[in-house]
């Protein structure tokens, strides 16, 4: 049997230690996907960080009532902004 809590340990760990967080989902995202990213982000804001949104793709229309979702970043939208994004968001080793 695996021992979920070192995993869960670990996250919560680079969690702590990180400033900078950029939350993506998956393509074509659902409601599920972005109510997980929108709550993600809130958390992430109530604790201090830098948090930044992207999505691959477009949202559907029936989504953007939800709060933040209007800070979303569009991949497909703006390649050089959302790659700029990945850049400054990446961990690095002493950073």
């Amino acid at each position: 049997m695996i021992d979920i809590s070192k995993y869960t340990k670990e996250l919560s760990n680079l969690f702590s230690a990180s400033k900078n967080i950029l939350i993506i989902c998956h393509i074509n995202p659902d409601g599920d996907a972005v109510g997980a990213q929108l709550a993600l982000y809130h958390y992430f804001k109530s604790k201090g960080k830098d948090v930044s949104l992207m999505a691959p793709n477009h949202l559907q229309e029936f989504l953007k009532w939800m709060d933040g979702a209007d800070r979303i970043n569009i991949f497909i939208k703006d390649r050089k902004k959302g790659l700029a994004l990945i850049e400054a968001k990446m961990i690095r080793p002493g950073r």
